[in-house]
């Protein structure tokens, strides 16, 4: 029986005298009618007789596990409304099947079967790009799918090509393995893309770390295989474990990072729902195979109550109320929309992890291929029936503003906060991480809330204070406001009390002064009367003492009128009526 190659692990086109992370090579174009989203580039094809030659460039969207998927032109003519998208150069792979490659094709299922469908796995080759490397890396007998008929169901039902395939972020185990049962060939063994490079001593560990970044702002991703970038986490970590596939969402929150507030409130708490109308907190799967938000029906209802959207009953998506002015405030705010995970449980450290991903990158464009024109929609996809514990998931909408990664080998996942779009000006910090390190030890150095501000000050405009309030105020969790008087205004009221109690004092003791020398004068004339043996002896009657009226009326003080207010749930600037706490 014919050797196959296989059954060996991975060969390499290139020999690196040690194991270094990988950061990979990002497209320029942004992709999706439902993003746009950032994509990496690969090289696909060949085997280990004649790669490179007809190797094929591809670009794919990064997430998903165990097997890497691509589609081929043919799948671009998969549904009778083909999308006009598909088939752009760079986004499909038609295999060249070599006479020494075993091609096994397999069923819609995902099972081995031969002759089902079209779509096969194959001994091919898979290839990375590295931008602190000067080579590709080369994984053969990739876990490599190529697909001609693929479709993804839209939220009303309507099914669509997808634009682009997928690239692997490993499995629980190194390699998948099929019986061979119904064929004289020994059973097929098919590697993960990282656990290739890993099992090859390219990269240091079985493990990656992920930023989708923003291609409508410029702003590129980050993949590193082996390790990751420190430069892309602020603050403390969430960590889960990676073969649970889930973590707690708490809860998510309305926030504002720096000046005035689109809302009634600068910060509100309480909001993630369960389907029950209960607050959560729920499980959810971090996934960048999906765009969305997908969440509890209830929580998307609960969001509607301070945001401008509304939902489609045709399409099925939350779209954002263009025409009210408190879209555009809210868009181009420092406002957010927070998520609360757990700490990092393999430390002692028991404060939650809270992600802030700003309002400017929830305001996504649906295009061809779900909407005939551009439309702007707000990436909460409800659902009243979870099927599992991964049923939510936070996608590539929350994967913007958040960073993601796994030591596979370790059976670790994390969480951190991503910085915004200005970072680019500081530059990455590739870092390794090794087999036996459970979860990223070094961060972005300073105070992650400055740091988060200062990466997205050129990004955002924030809205101007009310004159009267302080921006260090907080709001309850009922969106009522208790920020406190200015300063000035603090002083202001201090004379005035001050300068209010002299004149009180001035006037009572002008009283009291006035009123002895009325008793002076009345005991002087009851003398003068008294004299010789005549007594008189004050009976009392009806008159009554009438109040002293001064001369002229009080003296004002000085200076321009100034107009106190109390705080209160409403804040000065008047912020469109509807999208306040309740």
């Amino acid at each position: 029986m014919r050797a196959r190659s296989y059954l060996f692990s991975c060969f390499a086109l290139s020999v690196r005298s040690a194991p270094q992370n990988l950061a990979l090579n990002w497209s320029p174009n942004g992709y999706g009618p439902d993003g746009p989203w950032n994509a990496i580039t690969i090289s696909v094809g060949g085997n280990s007789s004649y790669n490179p030659v007809n190797q094929t460039s591809v670009d794919v969207l990064p997430g998903g596990m165990w097997s890497s998927y691509i589609p081929t032109s043919q799948a671009c003519n998969a549904e009778s409304t083909p999308n006009p998208q598909c088939g752009r150069p760079g986004t499909t792979w038609d295999p060249v099947l070599y006479s020494d490659s075993l091609n096994v094709f397999i069923s819609p299922t995902g099972g081995p079967s031969n002759g089902a469908d079209g779509n096969w796995f194959t001994e091919q080759a898979l290839s990375v790009y590295a931008k602190n490397a000067p080579d590709n890396f080369t994984v053969y007998n990739a876990n490599l799918i190529s697909y001609s008929n693929i479709t993804v169901t839209n939220p009303d039902g309507s099914r669509r090509v997808p634009e682009l395939g997928g690239f692997s972020l490993g499995g629980n185990n190194p390699a998948q393995e099929f019986d061979r049962t119904s064929i004289d060939e020994p059973s097929l063994k098919i590697e993960m893309p990282i656990a290739g490079l890993y099992n090859n001593s390219y990269i240091p560990s079985y493990s990656y770390g992920l930023h989708y970044g923003s291609a409508s702002l410029g702003y590129g991703g980050s993949l590193v295989l082996g390790g990751y970038d420190a430069a892309r986490m602020i603050g403390p970590i969430s960590t889960y474990e990676h073969d649970a596939g889930v973590v707690q969402l708490r809860d998510i929150g309305i926030g504002v990072e720096t000046g005035g507030s689109p809302f009634s409130f600068t910060n509100k708490s309480g909001i993630l729902m369960t389907n029950q109308s209960e607050p959560g907190p729920v499980t959810v799967a971090i996934d960048p195979t999906t765009p969305y938000l997908l969440l509890p029906n209830a929580t998307c209802h609960e969001l509607s109550n301070y945001l401008p959207i509304e939902f489609d009953t045709k399409l099925k998506f939350w779209l954002w109320r263009t025409s009210d002015p408190a879209y555009k405030k809210i868009v181009t705010s420092a406002s957010y929309l927070s998520f609360t995970l757990p700490p990092n449980y393999l430390t002692t450290e028991t404060n939650p992890v809270v992600i802030k991903v700003p309002f400017i990158l929830l305001n996504l464009t649906l295009d061809v291929g779900i909407v005939d024109t551009p439309t702007q929609y707000f990436p909460c996809l409800d659902t009243n029936n979870p099927a599992g514990p991964a049923a939510y998931s936070l996608g590539r909408a929350f994967l913007q503003a958040a960073y993601t990664g796994a030591n596979l080998g370790e059976n670790t996942a994390w969480i951190a906060q991503a910085p915004g779009p200005n970072i680019q000006q500081s530059g990455p910090a590739w870092t390794d991480i090794d087999d036996n390190v459970q979860y990223p030890t070094t961060t972005t150095s300073g105070h992650p809330d400055q740091r988060f501000n200062d990466t997205w000050a050129t990004h955002w405009t924030p809205l101007p204070l009310p004159n009267k309030v302080q921006s260090g105020g907080n709001s309850n969790n009922n969106g009522t406001s208790t920020s406190g008087l200015s300063t000035d205004a603090k002083a202001g009221i201090g004379v005035g009390v001050a300068l209010g109690a002299l004149a009180v004092i001035g006037i009572a003791a002008f009283l009291w002064l006035r009123h002895r020398r009325k008793q002076r004068t009345a005991r002087s004339e009851l003398a003068n009367t008294s004299r010789g043996d005549e007594k008189y002896v004050y009976k009392g009657g009806n008159h009554q003492t009438q109040p002293a009226e001064l001369v002229q009326d009080p003296a004002e003080l000085a200076g321009p009128e100034h107009a106190m207010e109390m705080p209160g749930s409403v804040m000065p600037h008047d912020p469109t009526p509807g999208y306040g706490g309740r």
